[in-house]
């Protein structure tokens, strides 16, 4: 394992990948031993391609539970394959069982690329309840918020009132958690301030017609 591991490392530290040094890293992957594993991976970080994904994933789903060294290593490489602008766009995602699609999901928080708030938008859509986890449904959409195009904006505030619509609590959360987003952006434009006026105005009209002493514990 040693003389394999070693390996690996190599090709971390080559800067300009061939064909071979590619295939070499994915074998990594899938050699028995642990610490190659962990090697090819951080090797792949350093080289992202959107080829790399679905090796990684594989790789996710087999790693052992007393080997959280290994998880965080395949993670930070999902997450640097996602990076480059693009590459989130050419993945199959749709074409992926649950698990794959909240593995991608799990690394785009750390992502930056344009792309990545269209596909927290449409993961919570599909993934995400007001019964499950609310806190990540919060955190993605924070981050969806941030890099979300403004031609995506209205999908954004229709996901929260409309997805979210029997949960006022949730709705104010989530809302909260938008404009946290929206304030984080470079330079945001006006567009997006007139989407969520619009969308605080519907939580708004909502809490209008709850009894006053709920109304007022909500936005206490």
């Amino acid at each position: 394992p040693a003389v394999r591991t070693h390996a690996m490392h190599v090709l971390s530290e080559t800067r300009d990948w061939g064909g071979a040094h590619r295939e070499r890293a994915l074998a990594g992957l899938r050699d028995p031993n642990g610490f190659v594993q962990r090697a090819a991976a951080d090797a792949l970080a350093q080289h992202p391609a959107v080829e790399h994904v679905r090796p990684l994933l594989d790789l996710r789903n087999h790693v052992p539970p007393d080997d959280p060294q290994l998880l965080h290593g395949v993670r930070i490489a999902l997450r640097n394959q996602l990076q480059p602008e693009g590459n989130l766009a050419r993945l199959p995602i749709n074409e992926w069982n649950e698990t794959d699609q909240k593995a991608i999901a799990d690394v785009a928080l750390g992502v930056t690329s344009p792309e990545v708030g269209a596909f927290l938008v449409d993961h919570v859509e599909k993934f995400v309840n007001a019964s499950g986890d609310r806190d990540l449904a919060a955190r993605y959409l924070r981050h969806a918020a941030r890099y979300l195009p403004e031609a995506r904006m209205d999908a954004l505030a229709a996901l929260v009132t409309g997805r979210f619509a029997d949960d006022i609590d949730f709705q104010l959360a989530l809302y909260k958690s938008v404009q946290e987003g929206l304030s984080q952006r470079r330079g945001a434009a006006p567009t997006s301030c007139r989407v969520m006026d619009g969308f605080i105005n519907d939580i708004a009209g909502l809490l209008r017609d709850q009894p006053a002493s709920d109304a007022v514990a909500r936005v206490a």
